[in-house]
Order: structure tokens, then C-alpha cells, then sequence
């Protein structure tokens, strides 16, 4: 990946459980910079529902991709929301990481490069996501 410093302010992740478990339980948001290789990795646990990561606002053409606590790649997604990423998954209790980066190298460098599953949504929005695969976090911040 090509080294990058852009700012990556305003990365918003709601988490909010589905309809029958009850309210939102809390917001995350973090803000910050690229590391030099071109990413920035946000860890978070949830106690189980619906999750929704939008990007907003800093570098103007970021990806999403979500890993669970043993690595392993769920999905990730570009230009969901204009040129912002948009990830909303249904997660069971745990700690996960997302990773962002810019585009087009979660989705198209890694993910499908992978044998990740092209989709047009993650269930919840329309898009350009990528779905499973052999992939891990560790092998694609190495």
C-alpha cells in the first residue's frame, strides 16, 4: 500500500442493538490521522445488535472493513454513501476491529483479492461491499 498521512476525522460508529433488544446503547466516534502505511485500525466491543460505522467527514474517499476478535475479514465496503463508506452488520456480543483505509486497497486489494464475495449490500445499505473470504486483519496490516 502506498504511504498516505490524511486526516481521518469524524469516523462515526454507532452502535445501536435491533428492534426488540432494546435502545442504543452507546456512540463511538474517533478521530485521527493515516498511519504511513495508509490506515488506521479502531477496535470496539458490543454487546450484541445492530452495529452502524459511517464515515463522516476527513479523507475524502475511505474504505471500511470489519474483522472479528479472531481476525478473520466480515465485510468491507466503498462508496456506500456518496464517497463514504457505510457498514451496518447485525454482530453477536465481542470485540472487533475496523479497519480504515482509503480507496480503493480494503476493498479491491485485499478483500476480493482474497475471496471475498462482491455484493451490491450489506443487508442494511446499497453499495460496493465485500463479503467473507480467507483474509485476516493481521495479514493485511502486515
Amino acid at each position: 500500500m502506498k504511504k498516505i498521512n490524511k486526516l481521518l476525522s469524524g469516523t462515526a460508529l454507532a452502535l445501536a442493538l435491533s428492534a426488540g433488544f432494546g435502545a442504543a446503547h452507546a456512540d463511538i466516534s474517533a478521530a485521527g490521522n493515516f498511519n504511513a502505511a495508509g490506515y488506521a485500525v479502531l477496535g470496539f466491543n458490543t454487546v450484541g445488535g445492530v452495529v452502524d460505522m459511517q464515515f463522516t467527514g476527513g479523507y475524502g474517499d475511505a474504505t471500511f472493513s470489519l474483522f472479528n476478535a479472531a481476525g478473520a475479514h466480515l465485510m468491507s465496503n466503498d462508496d456506500s454513501n456518496s464517497l463514504n463508506p457505510h457498514l451496518t452488520q447485525f454482530l453477536s456480543a465481542g470485540n472487533y476491529s475496523l479497519l480504515v483505509s482509503y480507496c480503493c486497497q480494503s476493498i479491491y486489494g485485499y478483500a476480493q483479492a482474497n475471496g471475498g464475495a462482491f455484493v451490491n449490500t450489506d443487508g442494511y445499505n446499497s453499495g460496493g461491499y465485500q463479503s467473507g473470504g480467507s483474509g485476516t486483519l493481521a495479514c493485511r496490516v502486515a
